[in-house]
């Protein structure tokens, strides 16, 4: 009984139990910010992507036509190119062009719309996060005139 009286009473190696406790959510809470700053800038860096990718396909840019005719397969490789350029692997399957697209009840535009699976790194080191988040971007541009 004597030496459990010791052992309550010790207060050796207190600190490294109290930042055990608190080390856990810390660490939680610093990843889970790095994680979501790199979330918005990848939805960022995907809208930016999506713009271009529409202003290439409605304004005659050499890059997105064929023959002097804008071409939804021309677009759908500059845009993936440009995603590239961003650090974003995008697919075909996930690029939608219409070129002939109603925006907000106006017709005439180009519209091009992106779905990108982002990955985190933390989801890797942790199976119960593996859930992967669908990013989406959409952008539409008024077909201009070819001159």
């Amino acid at each position: 009984m004597h030496s459990l009286r010791g052992f309550l009473r010790a207060r050796d190696g207190a600190a490294a139990i109290e930042f055990a406790i608190v080390a856990v959510p810390l660490i939680l809470l610093i990843f889970g910010t790095i994680e979501m700053g790199r979330m918005f800038f990848t939805q960022q860096a995907l809208q930016e992507v999506a713009i271009s990718g529409a202003r290439c396909a409605a304004v005659p840019h050499p890059s997105c036509r064929i023959d002097g005719v804008v071409s939804a397969d021309q677009t759908v490789t500059v845009v993936r190119r440009a995603a590239a350029i961003k650090g974003l692997a995008v697919s075909s399957g996930d690029i939608d062009v219409d070129l002939n697209a109603q925006c907000s009840g106006i017709s005439g535009f180009v519209r091009v719309s992106l779905n990108y699976t982002f990955q985190s790194a933390v989801s890797g080191l942790v199976d119960s996060l593996a859930i992967a988040p669908v990013l989406t971007a959409s952008a539409c541009f008024p077909r201009q005139p070819t001159v």
